[in-house]
């Protein structure tokens, strides 16, 4: 998948912009605070309706909130077929058209793969097991149709479980589907931590300096959950007065050697352990999916030496078209790409020639 193009009307601080392509690397430079951020989000709004930063669509059109009317249009290249998608909003009316025929937004679901790093992803090494259960279930999601909708209706169950063990009331009507429901979302994390665990290696090694240690994961929880392990459950849920086993409560634990990476690792090891992750999300959907994802990279260089710059680039390859946004940078390490420089100053858009 590749976006050949985009235009863009009343989104963020970006006023008007009319934008074409590398199928390679696309580079957005600027000082802080000047829209490049802005640019990349509205690159992966045109592909997937929604924000990668916030949930209310209000927040993407405030700047021009007089005006009313935001829209997004791309070209997007799928190997056998070109499609013109066009996002507009009016007031409270949405609107989604392929090649103007109008369409619903699941349907640019099935269309379309990203992955996305920002800076905000530092989290899923060195925080809570919260965000790594969001990392595994944003790469399940996209490889597997029925895990979104199943990993929602497990949440309705656990909060239903909950409302009547916080009164002190068992919990057994609704220990089948739990089950079943749960054990559907272990499979595939399961699934998924076998594909990060083969291909995660290869990538990290050619990161990395020589003799570095190795990172692997596991994961922390029942591989698989049925009505006995609940029942022995059951007294501490009671006293507890919430459901204390199953996939929300399970986490993948990044280990550097033999210690866990939230605790032992430093700023720049965490960045590139993230973006590794991230990278090898990219590799897996290619592979299951037979669809390469576009790579949205937000201040992914921050806190990295020019060796690790230059070790992500290769590391990326040709395999994906790459957004990438960073202050300043040294054009020496993109001097065996093929790429593009857009040049971002309040808002306004400049393609750079190279």
């Amino acid at each position: 998948m590749i976006i050949k193009s985009i235009n863009i009307k009343n989104f963020r601080n970006i006023e008007e912009a009319s934008l074409n392509f590398s199928e390679d690397f696309n580079v957005m430079t600027g000082d802080n605070g000047q829209g490049k951020t802005n640019l990349l989000e509205a690159l992966y709004f045109s592909g997937m309706m929604k924000s990668f930063r916030t949930r209310t669509l209000g927040d993407l059109f405030k700047d021009f909130k007089s005006k009313n009317v935001m829209f997004i249009e791309a070209l997007y290249d799928y190997k056998t077929s070109k499609k013109n998608i066009r996002i507009g909003i009016e007031g409270r009316k949405k609107e989604v058209t392929v090649d103007g025929v109008d369409k619903k937004f699941h349907d640019l679901l099935s269309l379309h793969s990203f992955v996305v790093f920002i800076p905000d992803d530092l989290k899923i090494v060195g925080k809570e097991p919260v965000y790594r259960r969001k990392f595994i279930n944003e790469i399940c999601s996209q490889l597997y149709p029925g895990y979104y909708s199943t990993l929602l209706k497990y949440r309705k169950i656990v909060d239903n479980r909950n409302s009547l063990l916080k009164h002190g009331k068992e919990a057994g009507i609704w220990d089948e589907i739990f089950c079943e429901s749960a054990n559907y979302i272990i499979e595939k994390r399961l699934l998924v931590l076998e594909h990060l665990k083969e291909i995660f290696p290869k990538i990290y090694q050619e990161i990395v300096p020589e003799g570095e240690k190795k990172t692997d994961f596991s994961y922390k929880g029942k591989k698989r959950i049925d009505i006995e392990v609940l029942k022995e459950c059951r007294n501490r849920e009671i006293r507890k007065g919430h459901t204390v086993v199953g996939p929300h409560r399970d986490d993948i634990e990044i280990l550097i050697g033999d210690y866990k990476a939230r605790k032992a690792a430093s700023r720049g090891q965490q960045r590139t352990i993230v973006f590794t992750l991230k990278m090898t999300q990219a590799h897996v959907i290619s592979k299951i999916k037979n669809n390469n994802p576009v790579l949205i990279l937000d201040d992914v260089f921050s806190e990295l030496d020019e060796h690790r710059k230059k070790s992500f680039l290769i590391s990326i390859n040709k395999k994906f078209q790459v957004f990438i946004s960073v202050n300043s940078f040294s054009r020496d390490i993109l001097s065996e790409q093929n790429y593009k420089e857009f040049f971002v100053k309040e808002g306004k858009i400049v393609s750079k020639e190279i």
